[in-house]
Formats: structure tokens, sequence, C-alpha cells
């Protein structure tokens, strides 16, 4: 309604002013004062001044935003930081020993300096020593690590190496005598040799292959397509995760440091990478002064000294023995929790049935949840840098309506016509209805003003004693015009603008309610990941708006006021209409194929900096890496170089894009000099007279401005009618699987599960057996546990009972019915299931235990969260459970968001238990906690466990163990250790 008030004020203002402007100036004509060519020539000049501040106006927030962003760029330009990591400043020795010394260190994060991580830590490393720092989450480990990085200055103390304080030493050279391996090792886009030389330029290619099989890397490098050469990270061939952290080890040896950080290099890995990852570091630790985080501590046994971090402090140091024999210690307990009882017997490790780096190089690989968010939210962020690289306009480029045409089609979709946006808006029907009425009488203000208008040439022409007189009922007439036209526009614009914006937030939510209804296996589906979701429903519902609010109107303005103005041209002057309506189709041709040329060069243009916007995003979001190995200049230098291709063809598209508003611009005018020159013509030949021709140009042009006005909309038109198609399609597609649940029985359940000959392929891997004749049951009350190598189908039997996806073949049954026949809410209802990365809301803890459940009790809640172990410290928060967790739950610990998980879990009284790796994400500490708070949930209730940690589950009624997608040993966890099998094996090497 603002914008059909701000768009309808000036038309009728502008009319008004026309009335009020004409009469003046025929009463002066017909004083003798002015020329009534003087009329005209200062009304023209008045008309085109203001219309050109007009047209300038919707730029002007352009150059506001370009105001707003500098400002934004130059406070980032002239921003200084507090540690230079270019700084040529400092010593720079030639040899150091590698004694590391923590005085007194105290530190706050600067974006919390209420929550001290450090609390005055002390300690030293002796040069060549392994010094293990183990805690549970937040206790100060990395940040110890980020202090010696100089990623941070310390709040109090000092940092030594070799008796120098680190500040003191240069800090390029710094960082360049330490290698880091971290929990995420960071792979950039390019050659494998090429990420292993970044950690030192001057390595020779004989430096690369000795490091990488120190680093155990070199046997799957031999089998990648072209070795060494094979182009890695996103986007290209991908490894696993045990075979990044190996390339990441190398690219740490090659550097030769003197010491060695060693950040949970293993601790997402499963148990087969980490026994190769685990022997690749310990041959890399020899000779270096090394510091290593650790949460499985089987793997800093052998340490010199073990620091034990307890809430910003140091608790206990020593060897592992001397830790161990303290019973009541940290330590001690950590240990015991990790620890798996044995078969006290000799035993001898087979491995003929190990699993080898099978899991090859391939494009699709899986990625974790957080992983695929953060490449999504950097896959936007460098569209919008390569858009910001080329585009020099503010209408929608032909290169973007391109794109959505594209994606259209890969989501089986076609364009919508009108009539069906229309459909879909008919519950605004009577608003569009009214809306359309005054929009025709709107686009025949512009056609009745070119008659008016001629009229007034016709009677200042005239001359005569009545001038005044006539000129006032002119003015009349023009007075008529902006009452008509302030009011149709006023009417027309408010109605369709309401039904737009209407039918935009009612066709957001029937798309996003679908959404909701859809089975995994379209969420699999890479098109529909969430960035392509989101952006579905945050920008094409407002696209499918432009195709009913007031551009609408401004489009059926134009053509009505096409059509009446040739009509009016033509009734008035048959032999001038076809020459100027000839002039303006030439200049439409020659507009078109300017238009028609920016198209093909704008996705050639966006093509062009998509290295460039790979680069900013790759080393802004692993600025630690970078900065980790003082390849800042080497970065610029690349984006420098990647940048100049589409700088140089921004320029030329500039300079294109000027020549078409150039053309836009002079439109009006080439049109009125090439008819008027055939309107003298005629005149000067006797087959015409000035007043024809007059009233024939001003219907034509009149006729064009509202058509080019109409035609700069066209784009969006055709966007609408493209976003709509794509979300009619989304709103029709049906989930193979009844998510709503209004089919099914609703049968009591108890808990029994049964899974008889069951395969399974997940739809966008169908040649690819996830389950292969699997066969489980569970009987209520049991905790089953499902263990195995990585891909063997253990999360993929949690999400068939969930029934997220349905079985190719064979039968799942809950208390002897199938589950197909069972409604799913109704099943769902009957399970919780707490996977390894709890997701919370942003919500208060309170909201998060009873999110989606109805008349919850606080008595209930409290309950709940007791069994989860997580009362207490609720409690003992300011806001108790009216406490806000903040996105993702990240004012929480890991531990803490797990238990949260738990406690939502049991308040729902489910029958049906899903433990998905719920604790093989935690530190030792929060891992206690939260498997004590998972054994008093599991009571009464069956239960599915999947763990890698096998201590956790060595209690379990029963332990089912995959391989293959099939169940190839059954048992308890005594009864599968007498059988030396698979299960027998994998404890041996957690064991060691």
């Amino acid at each position: 309604m603002i914008l059909a008030i701000c768009t309808s004020f000036p038309l009728m203002l502008m009319f008004t002013c026309m009335a009020v402007a004409f009469w003046y100036g025929a009463t002066l004509a017909a004083a003798g004062a002015v020329s009534s060519g003087a009329v005209f020539a200062v009304f023209w000049a008045v008309l085109i001044g203001t219309r050109r501040i007009g047209e300038a106006a919707p730029h002007l927030g352009a150059i506001t935003g370009a105001r707003l962003a500098i400002h934004d760029i130059f406070k980032v330009i002239d921003h200084e930081p507090e540690i230079k990591c270019t700084s040529s400043d400092g010593k720079i020795p030639d040899k150091i020993q590698g004694k590391l010394s923590f005085d007194g260190i105290e530190f706050t994060y600067p974006t919390r300096p209420d929550l001290k991580i450090l609390k005055g830590v002390s300690f030293e490393v002796n040069p060549g020593e392994t010094v293990a720092l183990v805690g549970h989450s937040g206790c100060g480990k990395s940040t110890s690590i980020g202090l010696l990085m100089r990623f941070y200055n310390q709040g109090a103390g000092m940092i030594k190496l070799d008796g120098v304080p680190i500040h003191e030493y240069n800090i390029r050279w710094l960082r360049s005598t330490i290698g880091i391996v971290q929990q995420e090792p960071i792979i950039f886009v390019a050659t494998v040799a090429e990420n292993i030389r970044m950690g030192d330029d001057l390595i020779t290619d004989d430096d690369i292959e000795e490091a990488c099989r120190m680093a155990n890397a070199h046997e799957f490098i031999c089998k990648l397509s072209d070795k060494y050469n094979t182009v890695i990270g996103a986007g290209a061939v991908q490894l696993s995760g045990g075979q990044k952290q190996r390339v990441a080890i190398a690219r740490a040896i090659v550097r030769r440091p003197q010491i060695l950080l060693l950040d949970e290099a293993t601790s997402a890995l499963d148990t087969e990478s980490e026994r190769m990852v685990q022997a690749a570091l310990d041959k890399a630790s020899k000779g270096r002064t090394t510091l290593c985080i650790a949460h499985r501590l089987s793997t800093i046994k052998n340490a010199s000294k073990i620091l034990v971090f307890d809430q910003g402090l140091i608790a206990e140091r020593g060897t592992h023995d001397e830790l161990i024999s303290k019973e009541d210690g940290i330590y001690a307990s950590m240990v015991a929790a990790q620890e798996i009882e044995r078969a006290k017997e000799d035993t001898t490790l087979d491995d003929e049935e190990d699993e080898k780096d099978h899991r090859m190089f391939h494009r699709d690989s899986v990625t974790s949840d957080e992983e695929r968010e953060l490449q999504q939210s950097l896959a936007r962020d460098s569209t919008r840098l390569r858009q910001s690289m080329i585009s020099t306009t503010t209408q929608v480029p032909e290169w973007e309506i391109e794109s959505a045409r594209e994606e259209m089609i890969e989501e089986g979709a076609m364009e919508a016509s009108l009539v069906d946006i229309f459909k879909f808006a008919s519950p605004e029907g009577r608003n569009i209805i009214i809306a359309l009425v005054f929009t025709l009488i709107r686009g025949l203000t512009w056609p009745a003003f070119s008659i008016v208008y001629g009229q007034l040439f016709r009677i200042l022409s005239a001359g005569g004693d009545d001038v005044s007189i006539k000129a006032l009922l002119n003015s009349l007439w023009f007075l008529l015009l902006a009452f008509t036209s302030g009011i149709s526009t006023l009417v027309s614009g408010g109605l369709l603008g309401k039904a737009g914006e209407t039918m935009s937030g009612r066709l957001r939510m029937d798309v996003f309610r679908n959404i909701m209804q859809q089975d995994a296996s379209y969420f699999d589906d890479p098109k529909h990941n969430v960035g392509a979701l989101t952006s579905r429903l945050a920008t094409d519902a407002p696209n499918v708006q432009a195709a009913i609010d007031q551009r609408l109107a401004e489009v059926l303005t134009g053509v009505v006021s096409l059509f009446c103005g040739v009509s009016v041209a033509f009734f008035y002057g048959w032999n001038m209409a076809p020459i100027g309506l000839a002039t303006a189709l030439l200049l439409v041709v020659v507009q078109s194929a300017v238009a028609q040329y920016l198209k093909f060069r704008g996705q050639r243009d966006m093509d062009s900096a998509i290295e460039a916007s790979r680069l900013v995003t790759e080393s802004i979001s692993n600025w630690k890496t970078v900065q980790s190995l003082t390849k800042q200049e080497y970065m610029y230098d690349s984006f420098v170089a990647a940048s100049k291709s589409p700088h140089r063809r921004a320029i030329v598209r500039g300079l294109w894009q000027s020549l078409s508003f150039a053309l836009a611009g002079s439109f009006v005018m080439w049109n009125f000099a090439i008819a008027y020159m055939f309107g003298l013509w005629l005149i000067s030949n006797g087959w015409s007279t000035p007043y024809t021709v007059f009233q024939v140009i001003e219907a034509l042009n009149m006729a064009s401005m509202s058509v080019m006005l109409a035609a700069s909309y066209f784009p969006e038109y055709v966007r609408a009618r493209i976003s709509a198609g794509i979300m009619f399609t989304m709103i029709r597609q049906r989930s193979v699987i009844d998510n709503r649940g209004l089919t099914g029985d609703t049968p009591p359940i108890k808990g029994d599960i049964s899974m008889r000959e069951v395969y399974f392929a997940y739809p966008n891997r169908r040649r690819q057996l996830v389950l292969d004749s699997f066969n489980m049951t569970a009987k209520f009350g049991q905790t089953v546990a499902l263990v195995g190598p990585s891909g063997c189908g253990k999360s993929t039997t949690i999400q068939l009972i969930e029934r997220y996806y349905d079985a190719l073949s064979g039968k799942i049954k809950v208390d002897g019915c199938d589950i197909r026949e069972i409604s799913v809410k109704h099943l769902r209802d009957n399970i919780a299931l707490v996977g390894q990365e709890p997701t919370l809301f942003n919500l208060t803890i309170r909201e998060n235990i009873i999110y989606g459940l109805e008349k919850i009790s606080q008595e209930e809640v409290e309950k709940a969260a007791t069994l989860a172990n997580i009362h207490t410290f609720v409690m003992g928060l300011p806001e108790g459970y009216d406490t806000s967790v903040g996105a993702s739950g990240g004012r929480l610990s890991g531990g803490q968001k797990q238990r949260v998980a738990i406690a939502r879990a049991i308040v729902r009284d489910p029958k049906i238990l899903l433990l998905d790796e719920a604790t093989s994400a935690l530190d030792t500490e929060s891992e206690k906690i939260v498997q004590e708070a998972l054994d008093k949930a599991r009571l009464g209730r069956t239960c599915i466990v999947i763990a890698h940690r096998l201590s956790t589950i060595q209690n379990a009624d029963k332990i089912i163990v995959c391989r293959n997608g099939k169940a190839i040993e059954e048992g308890t966890h005594q009864t599968l250790l007498a059988r030396r099998g698979l299960y027998y094996r994998l404890v041996e090497k957690q064991s060691t």
C-alpha cells in the first residue's frame, strides 16, 4: 500500500501541475507575453528534467548501499591486527633446540571476556619430548596450542621457546618451525603435491615422497588416477578422513619442524583409519618436541609426560604409569571409562579381514552435516562474490534467469503460465479482479493524455480571443486525468500488492509444509540440500510475487497504453503512424541485440570469476591453516592472479552496459527526431497537418514510454514464471512414505523389533547394496548393540527402523506388525533417537526438551533432565530452564547438548530408544557423564545402540557385528571375544 501511495501521489501531482502550467502558459500566450512554442518548450524541459530525476531515484539506493558497503570495506582495510602475521620484525635464530615453557598463562577469548579459559597454566616441554594434554571439552587444551601458534596473545604470563618469549620471535619464522595436525584436516583444491608443498616451497618431489612414506600416505596416493598430480579437495577427487589426515601429516613433516602439535588428530576417525594415522604420527614425533591433545587415551600412553587439564588449570601431571596409579585421580577415572574388559589370555592379531583403504576416492563422498552445511554456506558466499565481481547493473541479469531456468529443468518442472499463477492466487481473486479493472483505467490515461495534449497544441496554434477559456477547459481535463490516474494507480497497486504478499506467504507455507512431509530420499538428492531449499523459500516465493503485485499493474498498464496509443495514432494519421511505429520497433531490435550480447557474456563472466571466489572462501574459512602455513601472501597473490581475467571482462561488460543504457535513455529522442523529420516531409507535401503530426507523435510517444517502463519488468515476470514452476512442482511432489501419518494402523507398541532378509540401497546409489540379507531381533527391554567398520550398514538399520526409508525387500516388524502397515506418526511417537551430533534449536533448555510436545509439566521436564544427568547443571544457571541454548546449542558444550537431547528423548517416554554413536564425539569426562545418562534412559525400553567405542556396549544383552551389510556375528561381549572373530579383532585394535 505504501508503494502504491508513493507511486500514485507523484502521478497525480504531475498531471495537476500540467493543468496549472498549461492554463497559465496559455494565458501568457494569449496576452502576447510568450509564444506558444515557448510554452511547449518550457513544458518539455520541466517534464524531461523531472523525469530524469525520477529515473535517478532508484539508483540512489544503490549509491547509498555503496556508501555503506565502502564503510565496512575501509574498516576491514584500515583494521590494524594486534598480531601482525606478515611483519618482518622479530628474532630469527639460526637454530633452536625446541624447549617450550608456559609460565602462569591466563587467557580469555575476545568474544567472551567474562569466561576465563586458562587460569594460570604452567609447564615445560624439553627438546624431543612428547607431552600429552588431556581433559574434558573446554578445559583449555586447544587454547594452549592456539596461544603457542600466536593465533591469540595471552592475557597474563609468558610462553617461551628456548628461554625467549615467543612474541620476540619473527612470527612467520615461529610458525614455520611448528608443524600442526588438527582434528579436521584442511585440504585445498590443488594437486596432492601442491597441497604438501604448501608446507615448504623449496622442497623437491623426492622430499614430498619421503614425507608421504613417513605419513603412511604414499601407498594410497599411488593408487590415485594421476598419483601426486591428482587434484583433490572440494569439487575434485575426495579422500576419506584418514587419507586427508595423512596428507596433512605429510604437509607438516615436510616443513622439518622442531615442534609438532597434534590437536586430536585421530578423534574423528574410525578404528582402522585411526590405527594407520596413529602409526604415521608416531613416526612423525620421533626427534621432535611434540605437544599432543587426545581424547582417546590409548594413543598417548607412551608420552614422556601427561598433563591433565581441569577447568583451566593443570590438575595432574606425570607419566601414564604414575597417573594411573592414583586410583582416585582424574586421569585414572578417564582411563577406566575407556578401558574394555578383555579375556585374560594371550592373543594374536589376524589381519586377514582388515579393511585397507577400500573406501577409495570418489566425487560424491558422504560428509558430515556440519561439513555439508559449511560447503553450502561457502557456495552461497562464493556465488555472491562472483556476482559482485561481474555485475554492474541493478536489473535482473539474463544469466540469473538462465541459471534459474537450469534449476527448473533439474527439478523436472516447467514454467508456470500466468493462468497457473492466477489459479493459485484465486483466494485473492476478488481483489485481483477489482485491481485489474483499475489497471485498465490507468492504462487509458496515457493515450487520453496524448489526445488532451494534442488538443492543447491545436488551441495554442490556432490562437484567437477565446484561447484562455479553451485552455482553462482543457486544463480541467488534465485535472480529471490527475484524479483518474492517481485513484486507479492507488487502487490497482494497493490491491495487487496485498494480493501478491498474501499469495507469496501462502506459497512459502505450502512449499515448506510439503518439504516437511518428504522422506529421507528427497533430502539425499544433492538438488535438495539445505542451501537450495532455503533459497526456494527465501527468494523464489518473492520472485513469484512479481507476477501478481504492482509490477503486474505496470506491465498491464504498458500493454493497454501501447494498444490504445497505436490505435489513437492510426486514427489521427494513418500515413504517419506506420513510420513512427517502425522507428520504435527498429530501436527495440537494436536494444534487444545489445541485451542478447550481454546475456551471452554474462555466464562466461561468471565462470571466469569462479577461481577467484573459491580462493577467497577457501582462505577465509580455513584462516588458521593458512596462517599456520604462513601462506597469506601466497593466497593473496593467487587471488590477484585469478581476479585479472574477471576484472578485464567486467570493464568490457561495463562498456556494453553503458551502450545499452545510452540506447534506452535516448530512445524517445531518436523517436522524436525521426518522426518529426518524416512529419515535416508530410506537411511540406500537403499530406498532413501540424496538428495531425503532433497528435500522432504524442500518441506513439506516450505508448512507447509506457512500454519501456513495462519492459523493464519483463525479466522479473519471466523469473516469476520460472520460480512458480519450481515451487508448484515442489507442492505437488508426494513422498513415497506418508510422513503425516494419515494412513496406517495405530496398535499399542511394546518394543519387539525384528528384521528378516532385509535388502537396502540408498535411492541415489541404487547399485550399491548397504544391507544385504540383514537379520536382527530385539526383544522388549533388551539392549542390542551394532558394531562394525564404517559403511557396514549400522546407521542405515536405525534409519529403516525409524522408517526414513523403506527396504527394497525383506520384512521389518515391530511387535510382529510390518512397520509399513503402522502409521508413521504413531511409529515415531514411540521411538526416540539420540545421534552423534545433537540438534538443538535456538530456544530455551525447557523448550528444547519439550519440543513438539504439548501439555508437558515442569515436573516431567525436571524428571527427564534428572535421568539425563543435566538437571543439576541447569539449576546452576542464572535462568535455569529458561536459559537460551543459542544457535545450534552453541552456548552449551558437546556433553551438555547431548544430555539435553537425551532428556528430550526421555520425556517422550519412548518404547524404543535408538542411540547412534551418541558419545563418539565427546571427551572422556563428558562421555562418562553422558554414558551414565544413557544407561538410565534405556532401562525398561528396547534399545538399539551403535558405537565405535566398544567400551560403551560391553554390557549389552546382544552385540551384532556387521560387515558389508550382513550380520556376521551375534552374541554377548564375552561370547564374541571367545570366538576370536571380527569383534575380537576390533577390540584388539582399540585396546592397542
